[in-house]
């Protein structure tokens, strides 16, 4: 079980800080006993209530040795391709490395799509929606948690994060 005061990756929402455990206070609820986490995402607003019990995804966050292992890390990361170019086919890929719930994957796939997009630039064309909308998606995750870990900003961690990769050689995919 958390404890109060923990930062924890709650499903895809992200970082949240354990406010209480126990029944909810100010919700309507049929079995009073149960007990509840009560859920302060980092960035942004409101609270979440989720039964202990509820077998939602939780994990504690990544620790200050393993966020800094990860930042050292980045320039090293290679691209995880998609061979399929359909929206659908697309998606599921993209949407398989949020299922991880993992830094080092999140990480991986901006590596992907930057690379992707970088190809696509290239060829005098503009990146696709929905790869950017990925790509947002994972560097909010991916600063929000190594933010915490690090007791940086968000600010801080992204333009640290965006720094590694335009510094980076060709991540092209790794053969």
């Amino acid at each position: 079980m958390f404890q109060i005061g923990e930062y924890v990756v709650y499903e895809n929402t992200g970082v949240c800080r354990v406010e209480r455990v126990g029944p909810p206070v100010g919700i309507p609820v049929s079995d009073k006993e149960r007990l509840y986490y009560e859920l302060s995402p980092v960035r942004g607003t409101g609270t979440i209530f989720i039964p202990v019990d509820a077998g939602a995804f939780m994990r504690p966050i990544i620790t200050r040795e393993e966020g800094l292992a990860l930042l050292a890390k980045l320039p090293q990361l290679r691209a995880a391709p998609c061979a399929g170019r359909d929206q659908r086919t697309l998606a599921e890929h993209y949407h398989s490395f949020f299922e991880s719930h993992d830094c080092e994957d999140l990480a991986r796939l901006i590596c992907s799509i930057r690379s992707k997009s970088e190809e696509t630039l290239s060829q005098g064309k503009k990146p696709g929606k929905m790869d950017l909308q990925y790509q947002k998606r994972a560097e909010e995750l991916l600063c929000e948690e190594l933010a915490t870990a690090l007791g940086a900003t968000f600010e801080e961690i992204d333009a640290a994060i965006q720094n590694e990769f335009e510094g980076a050689p060709d991540r092209g995919p790794v053969q």
